[in-house]
């Protein structure tokens, strides 16, 4: 019964849907990046990001063009001043950067005004980065530091690098995105929109996440979102900034 209402589902997806996937998947889990540099060149992810961000700048400028461009505002303004002091002269790669850089900002705003599959793509990206987490830590036991080795990986050619994320091994990047995305289950938690057993396996897999990837500062901010627990859902602005 549930394998037919899956078929259903997927059968339904259209072809921005396949190409959002994919990218969720190429950001969050560093083999699906592997694998595209490997078999599919690095040139293919460039189509698809051009792609992307030119359709949801089509779709929403139909929309509301206005509240588009004041929310890529300060994102534009941070890649202006990143490529003024850059010293790259590469300027097909610079402008793939910026795009690189406002493609999520793009993809949310569309997703958010046009969530027939919302859902679904906040589920998935939770089930990926559960599975990018338990890899992970698995490969964190396998190569003490892989993780923070990954932090100075000064080139995405490095040998040691592509062995870590063959394995799937989330560096720096996925370690802080996924410890600040867990005050979020917070909030679910506490608005009774997760169950409480769920609740409990996230936490611990977030909390064994951030020890094995030995980022300090990781587990700091994990600690503190702790204390979100104890916060009442009716508290004050000002109660809140007090404490």
């Amino acid at each position: 019964m549930y394998i037919d209402k899956i078929k259903r589902f997927f059968k339904k997806l259209n072809i921005q849907s396949w190409f959002f996937i994919y990218i969720l998947m190429q950001s969050i889990m560093p083999i699906v990046a592997v694998l595209t540099s490997k078999f599919l060149t690095t040139y293919f992810y460039m189509g698809v990001v051009v792609i992307s961000v030119l359709f949801t700048m089509f779709a929403c400028r139909l929309l509301n063009i206005r509240e588009f461009f004041f929310l890529l505002l300060p994102f534009m303004g941070y890649q202006f001043l990143m490529l003024f002091a850059s010293t790259s002269e590469d300027v097909l790669l610079a402008g793939y950067q910026v795009l690189l850089f406002m493609m999520p900002v793009c993809i949310g705003y569309y997703v958010f005004y046009n969530g027939k599959n919302y859902s679904f793509f906040s589920g998935f990206i939770a089930v990926i980065i559960a599975i990018t987490a338990v890899t992970t830590i698995i490969g964190c036991n396998l190569y003490p530091e892989a993780s923070r080795t990954l932090a100075s990986t000064a080139s995405s050619q490095d040998e040691t690098a592509l062995t870590y994320w063959w394995h799937n091994i989330g560096g720096y990047g996925f370690v802080y995105s996924s410890v600040l995305l867990y005050p979020c289950a917070i909030l679910a938690f506490k608005m009774k929109k997760l169950h409480i057993v769920l609740f409990v396996g996230i936490t611990i897999l977030m909390l064994a996440l951030v020890i094995n990837a030995e980022y300090s500062l990781a587990l700091m901010f994990f600690m503190v979102s702790i204390l979100m627990l104890f916060i009442k859902k009716d508290i004050s602005v000002k109660k809140f900034l007090l404490l």
